[in-house]
């Protein structure tokens, strides 16, 4: 799981909602942990449907309560747990809905040329960021040297659609499903999709960060904020959504420890096992769709500026705003935001 536009700036967005703490008629907002997240909706709808209203944030919530129990590698009975548990080098039944997600995941694989890979499960398992109680100091060299000779980058998924349903095969014991750096992007979209389909088409969903916005609030846009990546307190910017979009932030700055004065964060690069130490700290993507935008974020953050922003131009709908280390900003064509400087 990765770090994106976090509970700080849903506050940001509801204080553009609702303005000096006064509710408006038309705006409702329900929580939930899921996910291993605090999950938030809002809706913006007409006046009187307050209970019809809750009762479409409750279904979406469940909605995105099965796709945690379809798609978690924490648990065991999870269909991804369970290709997890199963021997490696072998064709396994696969559900069609993580066909579904595993097809992008090795889409955006292809395009950032290994950047992004969704089988990484043993190399986080190595790195400890989702351990209770968290990894204080990096892992023996020697474990990440042989995950990294052991790990066939390119081949280590693969996945096929056959008469009688759809297949998996893991390479081998250095691969494993992991799918927190698109799993909630998708979740977003089922959730928007979810509430489209109950009649409410003006709603943002808050993933942990991992955003989805739908129509507007009250004919105006929904107004986000992005997190200053060294400033927990802080927000760096603002971007205005009035239409269908994802809005999906990477940063270094959630899931990290120090150690011997070096930060260690959990956005991991595949092609040395290490944490990506490239000059950036935060990606944002935009893109119609959550789940891409979730899986291009962390492509886009291992890959750093300048191949980060061919990465961004080879896909259709999609921009991104990188902030870097020494405290630039770099927008791609299309990302449009106000740039607010220092904490907010």
């Amino acid at each position: 799981m990765k770090f994106k536009v976090g509970t700080l700036i849903l506050a940001f967005v509801l204080l553009a909602l609702f303005g000096c703490g006064e509710k408006p008629a038309g705006s409702q907002s329900s929580s939930r942990l899921l996910m291993g997240t605090l999950m938030t909706i809002t809706l913006w709808s007409q006046e009187g449907e307050t209970s019809r209203s809750a009762a479409a944030m409750q279904s979406a919530f469940g909605e995105m309560e099965r796709i945690e129990k379809v798609m978690s590698s924490h648990l065991n009975t999870s269909a991804v747990g369970r290709i997890n548990q199963a021997p490696r080098g072998q064709w396994h039944p696969l559900e069609e809905e993580v066909y579904h997600v595993l097809a992008e995941s090795l889409r955006i694989a292809k395009l950032s040329q290994g950047a992004f890979e969704a089988g990484l499960w043993p190399l986080t398992n190595l790195w400890g960021f989702s351990r209770e109680p968290p990894a204080t100091a990096p892992p023996e060299m020697a474990k990440i040297e042989s995950w990294r000779k052991g790990y066939p980058l390119g081949t280590a998924i693969q996945i096929r659609g056959e008469t009688g349903g759809r297949q998996i095969l893991l390479a081998n014991e250095y691969v494993g499903l992991d799918l927190g750096a698109i799993a909630k992007g998708y979740a977003v979209d089922r959730a928007l999709d979810h509430l489209a389909v109950l009649g409410f088409t003006n709603a943002i969903v808050n993933a942990g960060g991992n955003l989805g916005v739908n129509g507007s609030k009250g004919g105006t846009p929904w107004r986000i904020g992005i997190q200053h990546p060294r400033e927990s307190q802080g927000v760096v910017a603002e971007v205005s959504l009035q239409k269908r979009m994802g809005l999906v932030t990477s940063g270094d700055y959630e899931r990290f420890f120090m150690h011997e004065g070096k930060r260690y964060h959990h956005i991991l690069d595949p092609q040395s096992g290490m944490p990506t130490a490239n000059g950036v700290v935060s990606v944002t993507i935009q893109h119609p769709k959550a789940m891409t935008a979730d899986a291009l974020s962390t492509a886009a953050f291992v890959l750093g500026l300048d191949k980060g922003l061919e990465l961004i131009r080879q896909e259709p709908g999609a921009s991104a705003l990188f902030i870097l280390e020494d405290g630039r900003q770099v927008a791609s064509g299309g990302f449009s935001y106000r740039w607010l400087g220092g904490g907010q």
